[in-house]
């Protein structure tokens, strides 16, 4: 029986593994063309990612204030608070699938540097809660429920030195990765 059951764990495992290198290839070029639409301020590159039902979260503070909008694609004419070092990135380093790297907002320093994607991210579930704890609920809205299983979402940070950075949320929507947020509250 003990035989049986650990068969099965390693097989388990396996299929994750196997899933979890297979979301890593779809993902490297479709993270490395955003970045490159940011670096470039090439819109149509950012928004081929984007699905036209949904748009584009965005969240970000305003007077000490976590906010969320909805956009229907991506405009580098926008005007949001801290966006120019956000709209400020330089290219795409290695990718590196793992957890992504802390944010002091005292210090405005990250505790790693480079592009980091970390699958199966909850982080939109931490902007729900955040919204909650302040009385705003969006958990009804589309754009948050596809991101309610976490295995679906992969959260992308680009860190650099000079305090600037790029959150994104990438959310896997019948089988395509798509482009679901824009995290701007560590900017």
């Amino acid at each position: 029986m003990k035989k049986i059951l650990l068969i099965f764990s390693l097989l388990f495992i396996a299929v994750l593994n196997a899933q979890n290198n297979a979301d890593q290839k779809d993902l490297k070029p479709i993270i490395e063309q955003i970045i490159d639409g940011f670096a470039t301020k090439n819109a149509e590159k950012i928004n081929a990612f984007v699905n036209k039902d949904l748009g584009i979260g965005v969240v970000f503070k305003s007077e000490n204030q976590i906010n969320y909008l909805n956009l229907e694609e991506m405009d580098f004419g926008l005007n949001f608070p801290s966006q120019k070092a956000f709209w400020s990135v330089t290219k795409s380093s290695t990718i590196k699938f793992e957890r992504t790297p802390g944010f002091n907002p005292e210090k405005k320093t990250w505790s790693n540097y480079g592009t980091f994607c970390q699958i199966d991210s909850p982080i939109v579930l931490y902007f729900l809660d955040e919204f909650a704890e302040r009385g705003n609920d969006f958990s009804d809205q589309t754009i948050f429920k596809v991101n309610e299983n976490t295995e679906n979402t992969a959260y992308i940070v680009l860190a650099e030195k000079n305090a600037k950075g790029l959150q994104f949320v990438l959310t896997k929507i019948e089988g395509n990765w798509t482009l679901t947020f824009f995290d701007l509250l560590n900017i």
